[in-house]
């Protein structure tokens, strides 16, 4: 056995260093593990985590990453992990003022529409962006103003037609809900034929989107048929992170309750793929780290709620799955603690069974378990307007 184990590895190495003379292989050698590298990812978690300047650490390890000999390698390494046994706080994010004068432009309503609501598509501006949404009341109220609920979609490509029929039903117990598509999403997924709007620019994963959310709101809040004060936030996923982003920034939000928030920490999440995790958690990072370690490290810090906590003035609701990803649950945690460390008032609840997307199934146990949680925490924070029948 082993003589034939060294035949084969000899016919292998030959086959290698033919490969290599004809040019079809790299000649580069693969670099063998170094454990330096596995210390500076261990010791990087905890300071990224907490939003410190690792900046120093980062430019070293990159600079590692991209060395061709073990030794290059491993010098840049101690060098990062030299880098992280000082290290101060970022700064906080100047986010600078919220949009203002937005106007809602109403296109046409949304054929066979939910009964017993009226369902338009608008179109509004922020920053200079046409952009598109949804928005749905109640028949029966008229035009007695009603409270506004944004609902804030998840993923990154326009409002879920399979949400619709939840927006109606929010709308009929007493609210207008608006629902907006962000820059650079068609207005619905899948796309409606005759509908066939898309906003413009770019998904900017959370560096403009919350400004879409508090544009939106303030055009809304000028309607007859809105009520004057705060308004409530509701998302998923992706909307959920630009939702509590969005109330962090904002003085008249009376409540967010939040489904399985993307990007709560994006450090964290920064962190995972840094240490080979899965594509799930960013999908998009590969193409972040190509700007300045600088310029990361403050994007990081613009993207995330968990390090502005500080700011939230309203209660917050957060739900996630059960069967949700490691580093979502790690980065939830972390902001159920910061929430309790600034005496925010929240509620977290973690839903058996439920999966990432078990909001968007309104019928199976998970959802329906949330609701019964969701509810009550409406009717005292933020009520609906008086219907008659009133909340089901």
């Amino acid at each position: 056995m082993r003589g034939r184990y060294c035949s084969t590895m000899r016919t292998m190495r030959h086959l290698l260093l033919f490969l290599l003379a004809a040019g079809w292989l790299p000649a580069q050698v693969p670099v063998p593990f170094l454990p330096e590298r596995a210390k500076v990812i261990a010791a990087l978690e905890e300071p990224m985590a907490k939003g410190m300047d690792v900046s120093v650490a980062l430019t070293a390890w990159s600079a590692a990453e991209s060395a061709t000999t073990p030794e290059q390698k491993r010098n840049h390494y101690l060098r990062a992990l030299a880098a992280l046994e000082n290290v101060e706080p970022l700064p906080q994010s100047d986010w600078g003022e919220n949009p203002s004068d937005v106007r809602i432009e109403f296109l046409e309503e949304l054929r066979a529409a939910e009964p017993g609501v009226k369902m338009q598509v608008i179109r509004f501006q922020v920053d200079g962006l046409t952009q598109y949404g949804l928005v749905t009341r109640p028949i029966a109220a008229g035009d007695t103003p009603l409270p506004l609920l944004i609902y804030v979609h998840g993923a990154a490509y326009g409002v879920p037609v399979s949400t619709i029929a939840w927006q109606a039903d929010v709308a009929r117990m007493g609210y207008v809900v608006a629902a907006p598509a962000f820059r650079g999403e068609p207005a619905f997924l899948p796309p409606i034929t005759g509908l066939d709007y898309t906003s413009e620019g770019e998904v900017e994963n959370y560096a403009g989107e919350p400004r879409d959310v508090l544009g939106l709101a303030d055009g809304m809040r000028d309607l007859p048929y809105v009520r004057h004060g705060k308004f409530g936030i509701f998302g998923h996923s992706f909307g959920a992170g630009a939702g509590l982003l969005a109330a962090a920034r904002s003085d008249d939000v009376a409540c967010v309750i939040s489904y399985d928030a993307w990007l709560v920490n994006p450090f964290t999440f920064y962190w995972l793929r840094l240490s080979g995790g899965s594509i799930y958690y960013w999908g998009s990072w590969e193409a972040y780290c190509e700007a300045p370690v600088p310029e990361q490290l403050s994007g990081l810090m613009a993207r995330s709620i968990a390090h502005h906590v500080d700011r939230l003035k309203c209660p917050v609701q957060i739900f996630i799955g059960q069967l949700d990803g490691a580093g979502y649950h790690t980065c939830h945690d972390y902001l159920a603690a910061q929430l309790k460390a600034h005496s925010v008032p929240h509620e977290y609840h973690v839903i058996p069974n439920g999966s990432h997307n078990f909001a968007l199934y309104r019928d199976e146990a998970p959802a329906k378990s949330a609701w019964k949680l969701q509810l009550p925490f409406m009717l005292q924070y933020f009520p609906p307007g008086k219907l008659s029948g009133g909340p089901k």
